[in-house]
């Protein structure tokens, strides 16, 4: 009985640190387009390639806060190693679809890279260099602050 009870809630555990991380990826990403959007919306003849924008200093605020939330509540340092890294390269990979979609789409740049031969490639590094200005340095750095300074918390509580 007590063997069912203890496989149950490792289950429970390992769900919530999945679930956690995927909403910790989701959310970031969700902060990239809101940027993103943001910043063509304010320079509208920017278009896909040209301009970039980057992580205001609320969104580094917010970003560190998730971060030490995310590091707080994985206490375990192998989770919270390979969940850091894990959300990392799943924000980066939902953030260079999202910007891809939304310059094809939104900015409306699909008819013009249509008619050129692998325009699609085109609309596709941009979206990479993109999300790449987003997440290097700035982006990691932050979650990797909130996530180090949320598990030091975490070991400091336990033991005081």
């Amino acid at each position: 009985m007590m063997e069912n009870l203890r496989s149950l809630t490792t289950i429970i555990r390992r769900r919530r640190d999945v679930g956690l991380i995927v909403a910790w990826s989701i959310l970031m990403s969700t902060i990239i387009l809101y940027n993103f959007n943001a910043f063509h919306v304010e320079n509208p003849f920017t278009m896909g390639a040209w301009g970039s924008p980057t992580f205001t200093l609320l969104e580094r605020v917010v970003i560190l806060i998730t971060g030490f939330v995310v590091g707080f509540i994985l206490s375990d340092v192998k989770r919270l190693v390979y969940g850091y890294f894990t959300s990392m390269a799943m924000t980066y990979l939902i953030g260079v679809i999202i910007v891809f979609l939304y310059i094809w789409f939104i900015v409306n740049l699909g008819p013009v890279f249509q008619t050129i031969p692998f325009g699609w490639e085109t609309v596709l590094f941009t979206a990479v260099v993109k999300v790449f200005g987003f997440m290097i340095p700035i982006g990691i750095i932050f979650s990797l602050m909130g996530v180090v300074t949320g598990n030091l918390l975490a070991i400091f509580s336990k033991y005081a």
